[in-house]
């Protein structure tokens, strides 16, 4: 599988695989601080203290970090026993650190 079919199962489950969302959780969780975030970067850019793709940039670097910590928090549902036993961790989203690594961000103007 790719990276992004695993993101894809993950977020939203498939099979005997349960949702461990961490793209919708983390939105709902943070949608505040998010909110906050673009309204001060919306600023900037109307006073010209930015510009608009570093205010997104910026943004999307948050956003992407918010993701990151909720993995490394943890998700639930818990890993299935056989799950832990395979990959030796009960942590679910979090084996090679691969899909943490790979969530990133990109502006396009």
């Amino acid at each position: 599988l790719s990276l992004v079919e695993v993101a894809l199962i993950q977020e939203f489950g498939a099979g005997n695989v349960p949702p461990r969302s961490f793209v919708r959780a983390t939105v709902d969780e943070f949608i505040e601080d998010i909110r906050s975030t673009q309204h001060a970067l919306a600023v900037q850019v109307f006073k010209g203290s930015t510009t608009l793709p570093v205010a997104l940039d910026r943004l999307g670097a948050k956003v992407a970090a918010m993701m990151q910590s909720r993995i490394a928090r943890g998700i639930d549902p818990p890993n299935a026993p056989s799950t832990v036993a395979a990959k030796g961790s009960s942590k679910p989203l979090v084996d090679t650190g691969q899909l943490k690594a790979a969530l990133t961000w990109k502006v396009e103007t």
